[in-house]
């Protein structure tokens, strides 16, 4: 599902996302070349998308109400020749946590080494600041287990490159928040070793060239810092 990828464009480009107050009033220039296609995939994923979208794992996040959901759901159309299957994009998304936070607990050059496969330069840094990695004094952590509680897509983004009449590129930029919980061996160097539950909450932005559907491969290419709080564990009487 991931790979580096760094996106060139050229000044012509046009992005439409849901936070634009007029993404649905797209120019005339798009809808003519594109308008009829993409309403033609709209209704016929319709069925699936509503099946899904208050399925469990949720596709969206639990905030976003039914008109940010729909425009999210409709930008995911507008690639020409890629369909994105938008629960098997969260599922992915989901595995991708797992892999990199467990390589981020082992510290070693391998480690480093996966994570430049996946994502730009920004994004790891923001990764290999991991609070409860570096809080062992001298020691190292353990990840003993690791739940992703939800990922799920906060938002959206379609970005088109015009070349002469015909679109030559496309791109789908998509934001997705994490809320994991962590169990952690922390074993400093000179102390007692120390068990953790920690709630964590993160967002990671995939980016992916869908011009040709062969060519989709998503890379991490925005990071947010990790959040940490320790879990407060029911009392047992």
């Amino acid at each position: 599902m991931l790979r580096t990828s760094v996106r060139h464009l050229r000044g012509g480009a046009r992005s439409f996302s849901r936070q634009s107050h007029n993404w649905l009033s797209i120019n005339s220039e798009y809808m003519s070349m594109r308008g009829l296609d993409i309403a033609r995939r709209v209704l016929h994923g319709l069925p699936k998308f509503v099946r899904h979208d208050f399925g469990n794992p949720r596709i969206f996040l639990a905030s976003s109400s039914d008109e940010v959901r729909s425009s999210m759901y409709v930008l995911s159309q507008f690639p020409m020749k890629t369909r994105v299957d938008l629960l098997e994009f969260v599922q992915g998304a989901e595995k991708a946590a797992l892999i990199v936070l467990s390589k981020l607990y082992k510290q070693d050059m391998s480690a480093n080494m996966f994570l430049e496969q996946l994502a730009t330069p920004q994004p790891i840094e923001t990764m290999l600041r991991k609070p409860s990695i570096f809080s062992s004094h001298g020691g190292h952590a353990v990840l003993e287990q690791l739940n992703v509680n939800t990922a799920a897509i906060e938002s959206m983004e379609y970005t088109w490159e015009k070349c002469e009449d015909d679109v030559k590129s496309e791109w789908l930029t998509i934001r997705v928040q994490y809320h994991i919980t962590e169990h952690v061996l922390q074993m400093p160097k000179d102390g007692i070793e120390d068990r953790r539950v920690i709630n964590t909450e993160f967002a990671w932005t995939f980016e992916a060239d869908v011009t040709k559907s062969e060519e989709m491969e998503w890379g991490i290419v925005a990071a947010t810092p990790f959040v940490e709080k320790s879990a407060i564990l029911p009392t047992i009487k």
